[in-house]
Order: structure tokens, then C-alpha cells, then sequence
């Protein structure tokens, strides 16, 4: 039997007719949750399936933690890389400037927002990934910190908070 977890809907109608041609069943995982992008377990099996046209599906409840590691955005957005080099500016980031190709091509229906979304979200990653690897343990913590706080001032603001109220509990 095939068990898929779907988590983008948009996915769904391409994977159920995957799970049909496979005869399986079919499993959609919960929502994930808007304020933190986390999903809910709902299989407990693993199963790696491969698709008929090509690539795979992985099942894995429960992993926590998947890292990009020396990756190459451009093979796997090639579509979004060649958009990419079309727009005016060299520097271009694809979000207000004009004659930008790449948001030209979604506003088209040529390529998808999500697509894009996702590109954008491993450029992120990518851009983090980076960053952590290259900071102190003590600029990690701060920035751990300031992850969690949302803003430098407000970890600014915490930060004189307790040096004001060290002596006092």
C-alpha cells in the first residue's frame, strides 16, 4: 500500500492519481500551522515510493530536521534561474522592482507563486545555513536570541532589562 503525507494542497490531485495508479491508499497529513510552518504526525510508517514520470516521494513522520548542504538552487530552478537572467536589474530580488521577469512570469500564469515561494524560502535557508556556520558559538547564541525575539531592539531591550534588575528577584 502506498502512504503518502501531502502537505501542499496544490500537490494533492497529482498524488492521488499517483496513489490511484499505485492502488494504495492515501493519506493527507493535517495543515501545517501559519505562525510556525510546523505539520502534525498522522502515519507512523516510512516509505520511499517512486513515481512513474520520474522522482520520489518520501514518507517520514517524525524526522526532524532536513539541511541543505553545498547546494545548488540552479539545477533543481533552473525555470526560475533562466526567468531570472531576463529582468532589468542584475540585483534584482523578484519582489517590487520593475521589469522584473521573474514576477512578470508569475502575475502570467507562466510560473507558479508557490514554486517561487519555495526557491525563495531555500534561498533563506541557504543564506542561514551559511551564516551559522560561520558565527562564533557566543554571536550563534545572541542570534538564537534575536530569533526569538523577533527584533534587535527587543533583545536589546531584554538585555538592559536584566542588567537593571540583576540584584533585584
Amino acid at each position: 500500500m502506498s502512504k503518502i503525507n501531502l502537505y501542499d494542497i496544490g500537490l494533492s490531485a497529482r498524488y492521488a492519481q499517483e496513489a490511484a495508479i499505485y492502488g494504495g491508499n492515501f493519506y493527507l497529513a493535517r495543515v501545517s500551522a501559519q505562525h510556525n510552518d510546523k505539520g502534525r504526525h498522522t502515519t507512523t510508517n516510512r516509505q520511499l515510493l517512486v513515481l512513474p514520470e520520474g522522482g520520489v516521494v518520501i514518507d517520514t513522520p517524525g524526522m526532524r530536521e532536513l539541511q541543505i548542504l553545498d547546494a545548488d538552487l540552479s539545477k533543481s530552478f533552473y525555470d526560475i534561474e533562466k526567468l531570472a537572467e531576463k529582468c532589468y536589474f542584475r540585483d534584482c530580488r523578484h519582489e517590487s522592482e520593475p521589469k522584473c521577469a521573474v514576477r512578470k512570469a508569475i502575475e502570467d500564469g507562466i510560473l507558479a507563486a508557490g514554486r517561487f515561494e519555495n526557491y525563495k524560502k531555500l534561498q533563506r535557508e541557504m543564506v542561514f545555513e551559511e551564516r551559522k556556520s560561520t558565527m562564533t558559538a557566543a554571536q550563534a547564541q545572541k542570534q538564537k536570541m534575536i530569533d526569538m525575539m523577533g527584533t534587535l531592539d527587543r533583545y536589546k531591550q531584554v538585555q538592559k532589562f536584566n542588567r537593571k534588575n540583576k540584584g533585584g528577584r
